[in-house]
């Protein structure tokens, strides 16, 4: 079969773009695996944190905070510490991770140093 220059010039064109787009699904290939390893890697590094947080101790001066509540919540499918307080009349919201055992020491604080007082 006889070609023109031009339809082998095309011929030439489809093969190199051919090439490119297995070089460019070879790329997307790899970028996806090194992103999926880079979401674990961020996925195991932040629950990590997440460990070293719940697992800190803290000290709160519940009086010196002028608290009123503590509870437990749910937020992002964490749970959460919440601890409402007044600050110059405002009424403020603070929200940190702690694991459960820690969340129930500081009830028994908040109790200890604030309900006990305010109930006769």
């Amino acid at each position: 079969m006889f070609y023109s220059k031009s339809e082998i010039k095309l011929q030439e064109e489809c093969k190199t773009l051919k090439e490119k787009i297995v070089t460019l699904e070879a790329r997307i290939t790899h970028q996806a695996d090194v992103n999926r390893k880079l979401g674990r890697d961020f996925d195991e590094a932040f629950n990590q944190r997440i460990e070293d947080i719940e697992d800190c101790d803290c000290e709160i001066d519940f009086v010196k905070l002028d608290a009123f509540s503590i509870e437990r919540l749910v937020h992002e499918k964490r749970e959460k510490t919440g601890i409402g307080y007044l600050k110059a009349g405002v009424i403020h919201e603070w929200n940190f991770t702690c694991s459960r055992e820690r969340h129930a020491k500081l009830v028994e604080r908040f109790v200890s140093q604030v309900l006990d007082k305010k109930i006769p």
